[in-house]
């Protein structure tokens, strides 16, 4: 069976560590994570810990502040990949 890429916008392949915080927990400790691929609305990045679909979530690093929503938590290998949707992008 061929495989398709069914994607809207075309992924750039990163390597690049950011700081996610999960919003409205209170006492939820920022999780470090690594940005594994990216495209003009969204992030997928590796975590050590699960994170649920829907989350509101805030990624910092590489001088930037993202805010977006988890839309998807798989587990690979020991670790969490994890879909993001981003809604808004700051310079820090």
């Amino acid at each position: 069976m061929e495989s398709t890429n069914q994607r809207r916008e075309s992924r750039l392949t990163a390597n690049a560590p950011v700081t996610l915080t999960i919003l409205k927990i209170l006492g939820e400790p920022d999780l470090s994570c690594n940005v594994i691929d990216m495209s003009g609305s969204g992030l997928r990045i590796t975590s050590a810990q699960p994170i649920p679909c829907g989350a509101e979530v805030k990624i910092e690093g590489q001088g930037m502040v993202l805010f977006g929503e988890v839309c998807r938590c798989e587990e690979n290998e020991g670790s969490y990949s994890i879909g993001l949707m981003i809604s808004e992008l700051r310079p820090r």
